[in-house]
């Protein structure tokens, strides 16, 4: 206010006016806020109300206190100097409380969770029995029991209960209960997190006493079941096994495709490995330099840049954003393709924690439902409806001089063009005629893929790497590229496949051809389709007879 043409009783006056209004809505809103805190207090008292009453009057063990331990302990030793016959800890040690009457756990999870690990223990016994019966013959082939070979490549000698526990297969875990209960503590952890999590979110009071309770039976219950089981015999063949690995520097893995053990030497892997680096020349080295930190902070900067601009919502940055200790940088391993001459290899990157995982999981979410409709009449899930596809065609289409092509794109995963996997994505969204996904442009869909190829790091044999064509095999989002990359260009083949009544599918990298037509111009047609995009190159296996090429698929 002017001072200069009002007294001070006129501002006092006109401030008092002002601000009276004012303190009238800040007192009616604080009564309002009180009275809408009480209804939910109360709504969310009668809530927990209920599910309390809901719980069925189940029995627990209460876990001891350390007092009430102490005591027990004196008295083990008491009785154990007097040398007589004592009752048990249990029937001497009671809570003065309705919940531990006769001091045993019968609520319905426990006992679902008890019949479960019967369950499991029976199973096992099945499993025992039938290896034991699969030993009686020496070719291993009953009816019933069907064991995995393993792929040998070293001068490695196995004895034979070595080779029995390699054939088991990499899904095989052995018993050791001492491992188990190691961990035990923190898997209670993570799971008591979880519960605790979960409550956060949705503004649920946590009943602290069923918490504890749930807590300390679970572990007895845990506990009880690692005393239950012996150790493995199989755990000194596994000890003696790698000490034969370390001697002769023999590497194990499980094949690419029939997911065997393959066993081979360490320098030989090292060395097919750096000759794939070469030949793909997908790899940049980073010369020492750990990208992990920068990588970091550019993927959170990325993701608030397109926050700030209006471009995702609040909720999109908050679940794609990262914290530096949740994150590792991937690393680099490679699987061996032991249905392929000379044994080549397949590189996988490892990056579940990686700081771009995020954005490829939300992406391929998003991404692929769209593919596989685009793709619905040449792309195959697996084996078995390729041969329900041939079984149908084969009534009218098969005959003596069918011809069956067989080809597999080289290397597809590293050879695709980073720039050209992202117009891909784009003829996708084009194809579907959408302008936006889940609220947002096609334009940042697009910004967001090529962000994650870009940003492909990785840990390698003492070095940091970048990958600087094609996408990361492992990442979610790169199984999508590279399908639908493949779509675009398989365009030609699905047409005139088409038009000569044909029969043509795809899984990924694996391209399947039932058709009539004279086996020299299908010659001419490949070489023809190895033009139509230099980055892809496919490698034929012809077979002229009326079987399905199994060992592709």
């Amino acid at each position: 206010m002017d001072e200069s043409s009002l007294s001070a009783e006129e501002i006092l006056r006109n401030k008092k006016s002002i601000d009276e209004p004012s303190r009238d809505f800040r007192v009616k809103a604080t009564q309002l806020y009180l009275i809408v805190a009480k209804g939910e207090y109360d709504f969310q008292n009668e809530r927990l109300d209920r599910l309390l009453k809901d719980f069925p009057p189940d029995t627990y063990d209460v876990p001891l206190t350390q007092e009430q331990q102490a005591v027990i302990d004196n008295k083990v030793d008491d009785d154990d100097n007097d040398g007589g016959n004592h009752p048990s800890l249990t029937q001497r040690v009671r809570t003065q409380t309705d919940l531990n009457h006769e001091n045993r756990i019968e609520s319905k999870g426990s006992e679902m969770f008890s019949e479960y690990v019967e369950i499991s223990r029976t199973q096992r016994q099945r499993d025992a029995l039938r290896n034991t019966e699969s030993k009686k013959d020496e070719s291993c082939t009953v009816k019933r029991f069907h064991a995995p070979s393993i792929i040998n490549e070293t001068n490695l000698s196995l004895d034979r209960a070595e080779y029995d526990l390699l054939k088991l297969g990499p899904k095989y875990i052995p018993d050791n209960p001492h491992l188990a209960h190691k961990r035990m503590k923190n898997e209670i952890d993570v799971v008591m997190g979880k519960i605790k999590k979960i409550f956060g979110e949705h503004g649920w009071i946590l009943p602290v006493q069923r918490f504890e309770l749930f807590q300390g039976s679970l572990t007895k219950i845990l506990t009880g079941c690692h005393d239950k089981y012996h150790p493995s015999d199989h755990l000194k063949t596994i000890k003696s096994l790698e000490r034969k690995f370390e001697a002769t520097k023999t590497i194990i893995r499980k094949t690419d495709k029939s997911k065997v053990f393959h066993l081979g030497t360490t320098d030989d892997h090292i060395n097919k490995a750096r000759t794939h680096m070469m030949k793909t020349d997908a790899y940049q080295d980073l010369k020492g330099r750990n990208p992990l930190d920068a990588l970091v902070s550019r993927t959170n900067e990325f993701l608030y840049a397109i926050w700030v601009n209006k471009h995702i919502t609040q909720k999109h940055c908050e679940n794609l954003k990262i914290q530096r200790s949740e994150t590792e940088l991937a690393h680099l391993y490679f699987l061996p393709k032991a249905h392929k001459p000379n044994t080549p290899l397949r590189p996988i990157v490892a990056g579940m924690k990686s700081p771009t995982i995020g954005i490829s999981k939300w992406l391929d979410d998003v991404l692929r439902p769209l593919f596989n409709q685009l793709a619905s009449e040449t792309a195959i899930e697996n084996g078995t409806q390729l041969i329900k596809s041939v079984e149908r065609c084969s009534e009218n289409y098969l005959t003596s001089s069918t011809t069956f092509i067989s080809m597999d794109v080289t290397d597809l995963y590293t050879m695709i063009p980073q720039e050209g996997a992202v117009i891909a994505i784009k003829r996708l969204l084009e194809e579907h005629n959408l302008k936006q996904i889940d609220g947002i442009k096609k334009e940042i869909i697009l910004a967001l893929t090529r962000f994650v190829l870009t940003n492909n790091y990785f840990y390698f044999d003492g070095s940091y790497y970048k990958q600087i064509k094609g996408g990361a095999m492992g990442s979610p989002l790169t199984l999508t590229i590279a399908n639908t990359y493949m779509y675009f260009v398989e365009r030609p083949i699905a047409k005139w496949a088409k038009r000569t009544f044909s029969l043509y599918y795809r899984y990924i990298d694996d391209l399947f051809i039932m058709s009539n037509v004279h086996e020299d111009i299908l010659e001419g047609l490949v070489r023809f389709w190895n033009r139509i995009d230099s980055s892809i190159i496919f490698f034929r296996i012809n077979r002229k007879e009326r079987s399905i090429p199994g060992s592709r698929f």
